[in-house]
């Protein structure tokens, strides 16, 4: 390992935060290899961050600051500002997330993104979805007279419920308590600032993008991931959240395409994705059917509503 390896960069949803990923991260750290040096800071994962890999709460999430407006641009300058100048990052982001990653591997944000890897994201996103997230982000926090029932509506707006118990930490993750009354921990304002179209970010983008989904997911097709990754995979059986629902079957799919994005072999075992674990090439468009993105004329907008009551 040297340190041009890069930082793996984990980027939540909308409305959720790092707690997310908790799944997720043993895995990593079986896998991930040592990255001493790195530029990721020193190691802290109570915080989210190593010098393997970070993972932390976007503003207006989890436990970072209510910082409006919000947009995934002003997210991809609030993470970079972390990392030293220089960073070679991979981004694995979910649902919104995936859209900081492109803006962060578009934009002069200071590091350089070495590849992304979109989980989830919703690349369909009309009038009625933009309305409906204008109307979310003009809400006043609203505030519960118990913890539990906090814990309960997190767990559904984010699409966790049945995944995640109300005794969880990630579910704890996602409420804040003040006072004697609970809120979400996200601002509701977050909302505002989804919606912008894919495609510019992903002309301007010079590393690769992978796009991976829950085959159960009816927030995304394959038809509209392939527009912008003629590789992109369907996860049988999984939903909106891979990364908590099956992380072990997530990791054997995307943790080979992490090692060719970084250029390095992984320390563990149990990367080489099992046929069992994505959609049959019959249940999907040939990849050679598929436009390239910068054939796109007018690509889909991508944004997550998972913060929203109906996702």
């Amino acid at each position: 390992m040297t340190p041009s390896t890069p930082v793996l960069m984990l980027l939540h949803g909308l409305g959720t935060n790092r707690a997310t990923w908790d799944r997720l991260v043993p895995l990593i750290e079986r896998d991930w290899p040592e990255n001493v040096g790195s530029g990721g800071g020193d190691p802290d994962v109570a915080s989210g961050r190593t010098n393997r890999w970070i993972c932390p709460d976007l503003i207006g999430h989890g436990a970072a600051p209510h910082l409006t407006p919000y947009g995934y641009s002003r997210y991809a300058s609030a993470v970079a500002e972390g990392l030293a100048t220089g960073t070679e990052v991979i981004v694995v982001g979910h649902s919104m997330g995936a859209m900081v990653g492109l803006a962060l591997a578009a934009g002069d944000h200071g590091v350089r993104v070495r590849g992304v890897i979109g989980l989830s994201v919703k690349l369909a996103f009309d009038d009625g979805d933009r309305a409906r997230m204008a109307k979310l982000g003009a809400q006043p926090v609203r505030w519960f007279d118990s913890r539990r029932e906090a814990i309960e509506r997190y767990l559904a707006v984010s699409g966790l419920t049945g995944l995640v118990s109300a005794d969880d930490p990630i579910a704890a993750a996602g409420v804040v308590t003040e006072h004697g009354r609970s809120r979400l921990a996200a601002d509701p304002r977050v909302h505002l600032g989804v919606g912008a179209s894919a495609g510019p970010f992903v002309q301007a983008m010079t590393a690769p993008l992978r796009l991976v989904a829950g085959g159960d997911d009816p927030m995304v097709s394959i038809a509209d991931m392939r527009r912008f990754d003629p590789e992109a995979l369907l996860l049988d059986g999984l939903g909106h959240n891979p990364h908590v629902q099956s992380p072990e079957q997530l990791w054997s799919v995307i943790g080979p395409l992490l090692a060719e994005m970084a250029g390095v072999p992984m320390a563990g075992d149990g990367l080489v994705a099992s046929p069992a674990s994505v959609a049959s090439p019959a249940s999907v468009a040939s990849p050679a059917s598929v436009a390239s993105p910068a054939s796109v004329a007018s690509p889909p907008l991508v944004a997550s509503p998972a913060g929203s009551a109906a996702r």
